[in-house]
C-alpha cells in the first residue's frame, strides 16, 4: 500500500497491492492517497450514476467558487500602491485581489437560486464586521460572511463541503448548470485598466490576479443527462469552459505564466 508523510504530498513512495486506480483527496485540511479495492466497480454504467456524477462536478465547482468568495470576505490583507489599494486573498497557490462588487454580484445571482420557495432558505454574503487600513481609521472596509452558514449547513467544518452536499441534495430544485455558468461570469473587482494600469503589470509586479470566478470553471456547460456525462468524460482533457473568456485568454499571457 502507498505511504507518505509530509505536510504537502509532493512525493509518494510505497507499493500498490493491486492494479486498480488510486487518487488523492483532501479531508479536513489533510491530504490522503486512496486506492480502489479489488472488486470495486469504477465504471459508471447506469443513467442515475452518470447524472449524479455530472451533478457532483457542477456542485463541486460552485462550492469552490463560493468558498473562494467566503475566504475573500474575511481577508484583511491589503497592498497599497501609488494609484490603487488592493484588497487581496490567497486561495490555493494564487493571490487574488477583489472589492465589494464581488459580493454584490454573487448575491444577485444567488438570489435567483436560493429563493426560500426553491431551496428552503436564502444564501448571501453579508457585512458582519469592519476593519481599518490605517491608524487614523480611514478608510473602512467590510468583512463579509455567508449569512446562512451557521444555521443552515449544519456543523461541518468547511463551507465548501457543506455547500456541495446541500447542492447535491437539492439538485432536482436548483439548475446547477445555469447557476455554475452565471457564477463563472462574476468579476472580482471594478477595475479599469485605462484608469489605473494593465492587469498584466499587476501580475508581473505584485503577482495578483483578479478574483474572477472563472478560475474555478473548467467544467464545460452541459445539460445534466447521461449522454452528456459520456461526452464530458470523453472530452474532459480538451474542454474548458473558460477558454472563450477574453479575460482568461489574456491572463494566459501574463508573465510568467505556468499552466496548471
Amino acid at each position: 500500500m502507498a505511504a507518505a508523510s509530509s505536510r504537502v504530498l509532493t512525493f509518494v513512495s510505497g507499493s500498490i497491492d493491486n492494479t486498480k486506480p488510486h487518487y488523492a483527496f483532501v479531508r479536513n485540511g489533510r491530504q490522503y492517497i486512496a486506492c480502489v479495492r479489488n472488486g470495486w466497480n469504477t465504471e459508471l454504467k447506469t443513467d442515475t450514476q452518470k447524472i449524479t456524477a455530472l451533478r457532483f462536478a457542477y456542485a463541486t465547482a460552485i462550492s469552490n467558487m463560493l468558498s473562494a468568495v467566503s475566504k475573500a470576505g474575511q481577508s484583511k490583507d491589503i497592498k497599497l500602491t501609488i494609484s490603487y489599494l488592493f484588497r487581496t486573498v490567497k486561495v490555493g497557490k494564487k493571490t487574488f485581489f477583489f472589492d465589494d462588487t464581488l459580493f454584490d454580484s454573487v448575491n444577485e445571482i444567488m438570489a435567483q437560486y436560493f429563493d426560500p420557495n426553491i431551496a428552503g432558505h436564502p444564501f448571501y454574503f453579508s457585512p458582519f464586521d469592519k476593519f481599518f487600513t490605517a491608524p487614523n481609521g480611514v478608510p473602512i472596509y467590510n468583512h463579509f460572511i455567508a449569512a446562512p452558514y451557521f444555521h443552515a449547513f449544519g456543523d461541518k467544518s468547511a463551507l465548501r463541503y457543506s455547500l456541495a452536499s446541500f447542492l447535491m441534495n437539492n439538485a432536482d430544485k436548483i439548475n446547477l448548470t445555469k447557476m455554475y455558468d452565471d457564477l463563472s461570469k462574476v468579476k472580482g473587482a471594478e477595475y479599469d485598466e485605462n484608469d489605473i494600469y494593465p492587469l498584466a503589470d499587476v501580475y508581473e509586479i505584485h503577482g495578483f490576479l483578479m478574483l474572477n470566478l472563472y478560475q474555478w470553471a473548467k467544467v464545460p456547460v452541459l445539460d445534466i443527462t447521461p449522454e452528456n456525462y459520456d461526452n464530458y468524460i470523453e472530452h474532459k482533457s480538451t474542454t474548458d469552459h473558460r477558454k472563450d473568456f477574453p479575460e482568461y485568454i489574456a491572463e494566459q499571457a501574463f508573465p510568467p505564466y505556468v499552466p496548471e
